[in-house]
């Protein structure tokens, strides 16, 4: 794609798209990445499946206006333990208008990763987006203050290693999302404060916490 931006078209079916490198999108603007649906079945689900043990399936640092929508997308390698989608940091630039919606992210299992980093953007919208085993579902700051109005709606957090949502940044919503128990203890977690980055007008609303069977603190 070029970096003007376009549409790159992933068709649902029976077959699947096998990476086994990085995709980057360093740099571009206003590109979409859509298929056919997230959540069918393996006839109907556009299927991306990361096979490679690089740092980052998707490089989207320095970008604005890029939206990943209606796919799957599964990692299969169980070396691998970077970051699926990598809005994070980056020397020249921040990333802003960075969206995933309608989206299946579905970790290895055993060294598992980041799924989404949005240490050093703006304005992101998650919605709608299932994570299952992950070590951290979505990390947010690493720096004071660099990651701001981040929205987090009608998520589902299953089998997390971890933490489902990590160092929340400034002015983010996390509302209507289904929280579960960790994958290996059943403790209760969902949202971590780390005190020294703490979050700034955070809105945690109407969110469900649920099935852990022995101890913990869902926000923390």
């Amino acid at each position: 794609l070029p970096s003007a931006g376009g549409t790159l078209l992933i068709p649902g079916g029976n077959s699947n798209c096998v990476i086994a490198s990085s995709l980057d999108f360093t740099a571009k603007r206003n590109v979409t990445v859509r298929g056919d649906g997230s959540f069918g079945t393996a006839g109907t689900a556009s299927n991306i499946v990361y096979s490679g043990s690089g740092t980052r399936v998707f490089d989207v640092r320095d970008t604005a206006g890029i939206v990943f929508e209606k796919l799957s997308v599964v990692v299969t390698n169980n070396s691998f333990s970077g970051i699926i989608f990598d809005a994070g940091t980056a020397a020249a630039s921040v990333s802003f208008y960075f969206k995933l919606s309608e989206v299946s992210i579905i970790g290895n299992g055993t060294n598992t990763p980041t799924c989404v980093n949005v240490s050093n953007a703006i304005e992101s919208v998650i919605d709608r987006v299932s994570f299952v085993s992950c070590d951290i579902g979505v990390r947010g700051q690493q720096t004071l203050g660099q990651s701001t109005v981040v929205k987090i709606f009608s998520s589902q957090f299953f089998a997390t290693k971890t933490m489902p949502i990590s160092d929340c940044g400034e002015s983010w919503a996390i509302i209507g999302n289904t929280f579960e128990q960790l994958a290996s203890s059943n403790n209760a977690a969902a949202i971590s404060i780390n005190s020294a980055r703490p979050c700034k007008n955070i809105a945690i609303i109407g969110n469900w916490f649920g099935d852990a069977n022995t101890t913990g603190t869902w926000i923390s």
